[in-house]
């Protein structure tokens, strides 16, 4: 569509969110001129609101939408695409400190967005008509697989992502042992994130492996506009905090005051949902206990925090609280999201407790 404003503005916009305007007789919409589906063509993905666009390989289009998922309404507000460059600036740095993270991890591009200006203030905007261009690295002779497909179960008992990498019908003990390189590729980018006072939002949508054969070749990295920070820890090791833009006036996750904060959303989105959904499907493919599957994952956060150089100040007590503490965080959802009063553009949440998975006994 072209919007006017002082000059035409073209943007993209989802089928769907134009509908939903016209419906609620938005002036957004009056003076614009719809160019229909034009000469482009995109393909839905596994996110319900990126399109892959065909003919432009790693190029993904972010759109819009007035549709309330699990408690949020899913619009993309201008301050979430704003802060989302100053996180992936910030990860670039670390890349730089890093020879570890510079090897290991690549960052999507998420710099060029486009939004309409509705309201006067950044945090003010609802972000009803705006778009991201999402670049992700070049990586031509790798395979890139989401890790959110890794337990993917199908109902004649095979884990497709598995198969890919390793064969049909792999033998038990190298699909364990392709989760362990997994699990230590994903804690060690974790702990190493942690050390200078931030953590990615690393669930399984937003982790792509890229293999190369059956060897992990590098971790891709999107939606920066989920990275945790904390400000006493970053000053300390003298990492630049990202002036995020923030609404005050809605609960905020993104800035934590603590490391003990800020390490729970690498046990809960990283270990609690992301690893042990993995742990889940190979346990029941190959009829085993999950504990199996923890004692893998105690090993290579072991091994992980043996050699990742966390801060003298957070060493000891991180370790503690992964492996010997005897409750974990949980992240809590479905009590929040029947429990919200109205809608906002954030997932309701709440942390809770659970036993810690990792202790001797328990795997």
């Amino acid at each position: 569509m072209l919007f006017r404003s002082d000059a035409w503005l073209w943007m993209p916009v989802h089928p769907w969110q134009r509908a939903h305007l016209e419906r609620s007789a938005s002036p957004t919409l009056a003076d614009c001129i719809d160019l229909g589906t034009g000469p482009g063509a995109a393909t839905p993905t596994a996110s319900l609101r990126s399109l892959a666009v065909v003919g432009r390989p790693g190029t993904h289009l972010k759109l819009a939408l007035s549709v309330n998922a699990l408690g949020a309404v899913r619009t993309l507000p201008p301050r979430y695409l704003h802060n989302a460059t100053l996180a992936g600036a910030c990860l670039e740095n670390l890349r730089e400190r890093d020879e570890w993270l510079a090897s290991h991890l690549l960052l999507c591009d998420e710099s060029h967005w486009w939004a309409l200006r509705q309201r006067d203030a950044l945090e003010a905007e609802p972000g009803e008509l705006a778009c991201l261009v999402r670049r992700y690295p070049s990586l031509p002779d790798a395979r890139l697989i989401p890790m959110a497909a890794l337990p993917v179960f199908t109902a004649d008992g095979a884990l497709p992502a598995f198969d890919q990498l390793l064969g049909p019908a792999p033998e038990e003990h190298d699909a364990w042992a392709l989760f362990a390189d997994v699990a230590g590729a994903l804690l060690e980018l974790g702990l190493r994130c942690l050390a200078y006072g931030v953590i990615p939002e690393l669930h399984g949508q937003n982790v792509v492996l890229a293999f190369r054969g059956r060897r992990i070749a590098a971790l891709v990295l999107r939606d920066h506009d989920t990275l945790r920070i904390c400000p006493p820890l970053m000053d300390t090791q003298g990492v630049a905090v990202p002036d995020y833009v923030i609404h005050r006036s809605t609960p905020n996750t993104l800035e934590l005051a603590t490391p003990r904060e800020l390490l729970a959303y690498l046990q809960t989105l990283a270990i609690e949902v992301n690893l042990y959904a993995v742990i889940a499907a190979l346990a029941e493919r190959y009829g085993r206990d999950e504990a199996h599957g923890w004692r893998i994952l105690r090993g290579a956060l072991e091994a992980c925090l043996a050699r990742v150089p966390l801060p003298e100040a957070i060493a000891a007590s991180t370790k503690s609280l992964l492996l010997d503490e005897q409750g974990w965080p949980f992240k809590q959802v479905l009590a929040p999201l029947l429990g919200r009063a109205s809608f906002g553009t954030g997932m309701p949440s709440a942390m809770g407790r659970l036993d810690n998975p990792l202790l001797p006994g328990r795997c």
